[in-house]
């Protein structure tokens, strides 16, 4: 499906808040219980949280223990959107 707008609209569109990246995790089934718990979802080699409020997230976050090396949080921009609307990376 074609969606027609400005960035800024679009980006408004569909996403509504910063973007929490965090590297997959090694562990058990635990770990990723506790990112679907905390909201995240898988991409690619990464998990993402779609967070409005980021204080709140990252106390979860560290309050699961969760190794967070290679965090890191942005607001979203055009190559997330182009992600998150056909699935599939610019860069392979």
């Amino acid at each position: 499906m074609l969606e027609v707008d400005t960035p800024d609209n679009l980006l408004a569109k569909h996403f509504t808040g910063q973007l929490v990246k965090l590297p997959q995790q090694e562990g058990n089934g635990r770990t990723a219980e506790i990112l679907s718990g905390i909201g995240a979802v898988r991409s690619g080699e990464s998990w993402e949280i779609e967070s409005t409020a980021l204080d709140a997230t990252m106390k979860r976050l560290l309050e699961a223990n969760l190794n967070l090396d290679g965090l890191s949080i942005h607001k979203p921009d055009l190559e997330d959107l182009f992600i998150k609307l056909t699935g599939t990376s610019l860069r392979s």
